[in-house]
C-alpha cells in the first residue's frame, strides 16, 4: 500500500513545496526500501521474526503519521525513506514468518498475498479520491500554494498512518504470534520450537506428536551435532 501513497501525495507535495525535481521523493522512497528489506532480511535472522513482524509495521505507522507535519520537501524525502524502511522490511519479513508456519503441502498459498496488494492499492486510491481530489492546490493556480489550500495530502497521510498503526495495535491485541520455529531451531533452541508446534496445533484444534527426540540428529559415531546454524553449517562444509 505505502508505495502507491507515495506515488499518490507527489503532485501535491511539489505543488506546496514549489520543488523543482518531484521525483527526488520517489528516490528517497526506494533507498528506504532497500535499507529496510536488507536491515531486517538479514536482521530477522538475528533477533526474530516475530520482533521484527511487528516492527517493521510500527515503523511505518509513527514515521508516516510525523511525516505528515512535513514543513518542507526534504523533510517529507526523509520521513518518506523512514517509512519506507519498515514497508521493505514488511515484505521478506510476513512472506518468512507466513511460510514458516505452513506445512509443506500448502506453502502455495503464499501466492494469494499478492490478492491483497491490489486491495490495498484499491483502498488506498479510494481514501486519497476525496481527500487529494479536493483538499489539492490546482496546478494551473496563479498564487503560491498554501499549506492550509493543499492539506489534503497530510490529511491522507494521518488517515493512512493511523490506519497502520490500528493495524500495529491489532498485532498484539487480537492474536499472539509465536517466534518461528525454524528461527529457533537455526538459534538451537529445540525444546521452545516443539513447545511453539504444540501451542499453534492446540490453537487449530489439532495435536501433535513432534518432541525434542525427533529434532535430535546423530552422526555416524552417534554423537550429537545440533540443530544451531554453526552445527548445520559445518555438517554441510563436511559432506
Amino acid at each position: 500500500m505505502w508505495p502507491i501513497i507515495t506515488s499518490l501525495i507527489l503532485p501535491a507535495v511539489s505543488l506546496e513545496f514549489n520543488q523543482s525535481r518531484p521525483p527526488l521523493l520517489s528516490l528517497a522512497q526506494n533507498i528506504g526500501l532497500l535499507a529496510g528489506a536488507v536491515f531486517w532480511g538479514f536482521g530477522c535472522d538475528i533477533f526474530g521474526r516475530r520482533l521484527a513482524f511487528n516492527l517493521t509495521l510500527g515503523v511505518t505507522s509513527v514515521f508516516g503519521l510525523i511525516g505528515a507535519s512535513s514543513p518542507n520537501f526534504a523533510a517529507i524525502g526523509c520521513f518518506a525513506a523512514l517509512w519506507s524502511v519498515g514497508v521493505g522490511g514488511n515484505l521478506p519479513v510476513d512472506s518468512a514468518v507466513f511460510l514458516e508456519f505452513l506445512p509443506g503441502s500448502h506453502q502455495y498459498l503464499l501466492t494469494v498475498l499478492s490478492i491483497f496488494w491490489a486491495f490495498a492499492q484499491l483502498l488506498a486510491t479510494l481514501v486519497a479520491w476525496p481527500l487529494l481530489g479536493y483538499h489539492t492546490c490546482s496546478e494551473t493556480q496563479r498564487t503560491p500554494c498554501t499549506k492550509s489550500e493543499n492539506f489534503g495530502w497530510r490529511w491522507f497521510l494521518i488517515t493512512m498512518g493511523g490506519f497502520a498503526m490500528i493495524c500495529f495495535i491489532l498485532r498484539f491485541v487480537v492474536f499472539t504470534l509465536y517466534e518461528s520455529p525454524k528461527f529457533l531451531m537455526g538459534k538451537g533452541k529445540d525444546a521452545e520450537a516443539v513447545a511453539v508446534v504444540h501451542k499453534v496445533a492446540h490453537k487449530n484444534g489439532k495435536t501433535s506428536s513432534l518432541s525434542i527426540d525427533d529434532l535430535l540428529v546423530y552422526d555416524r559415531n552417534d554423537q550429537h551435532q545440533g540443530t544451531d546454524t554453526a552445527a548445520a553449517l559445518k555438517r554441510k562444509l563436511e559432506q
